[in-house]
């Protein structure tokens, strides 16, 4: 198992979440182990009355994702999200735990419909189809405490919307746009075009034209890990026969 959160206290002892980088390297989808995990870690700090939580993620494991909005919303506590960087893909969904959620001019947030690799017949391709509409629904589900009605969100999704800071706060994906105190605006967009999610969705330039990252093996997105299940069955059902 490899860890790709953090829990650190800050200087107020209020516990910090950190998801920096891919959400989960593999899919929790059918993982016992890392689960339990992240909840252990979460459980240690029931004594906080408030969580923050940090992200700079290209995304990753829809089923991950959705499991850390769940355990997440469960603490009751007071939750306050800033995007230091990105916040793409998979990690918008923990980004929607939070009550007050923060971003900067620089930072970008990105939606798009969930994706997945499958192995399979014809059966198998209209069953994935099924379960891929099924997977938007949850998300859109999660989206819907933007304030941002079903069908407005479908769009964005279908369209693959990247926000900059302040397209976020427009659309209720942040609640606040934070400045110093004399009014200049941070940039904290320190976000990396490695990733394989940026390379199916780059964002444009200022300019119009369209980034181009060199390819990675880093495959981030709404991952449903759906080809190691048929295998894993195709397996089972050989050894039964």
């Amino acid at each position: 198992m490899k860890k790709f959160w953090n829990f650190v206290r800050n200087a107020d002892n209020v516990p910090v979440l950190y998801l920096y980088g891919p959400i989960s390297e593999t899919s929790w989808f059918g993982d016992e182990v890392t689960p339990k995990a992240f909840l252990a870690d979460l459980e240690a700090h029931t004594d906080a009355h408030e969580l923050h939580i940090r992200i700079n993620s290209p995304g990753g494991d829809v089923f991950a994702a959705t499991t850390i909005f769940s355990n997440l919303m469960d603490t009751g506590k007071r939750i306050t999200a800033t995007v230091d960087g990105l916040c793409a893909s998979a990690a918008t969904i923990p980004l929607m735990a939070a009550d007050t959620r923060r971003g900067r001019p620089g930072t970008m947030v990105m939606i798009h419909k969930p994706e997945t690799g499958v192995w399979g017949n014809a059966d198998d391709m209209k069953d994935t189809i099924g379960i891929l509409d099924t997977v938007q629904k949850g998300i859109v589900e999660a989206y819907a405490r933007t304030g941002l009605d079903e069908k407005k969100l479908n769009k964005m999704m279908d369209d693959v919307t990247w926000m900059s800071g302040r397209e976020a706060f427009a659309n209720g994906f942040l609640t606040e746009i934070v400045e110093d105190d004399h009014g200049a605006v941070h940039n904290c967009a320190a976000f990396s075009f490695s990733s394989a999610a940026l390379l199916r969705h780059p964002a444009p330039n200022a300019n119009g034209a369209v980034l181009t990252p060199q390819p990675v093996t880093d495959h981030s997105g709404f991952r449903l890990r759906l080809m190691n299940l048929r295998l894993k069955l195709d397996e089972d059902e050989r050894r039964t026969t």
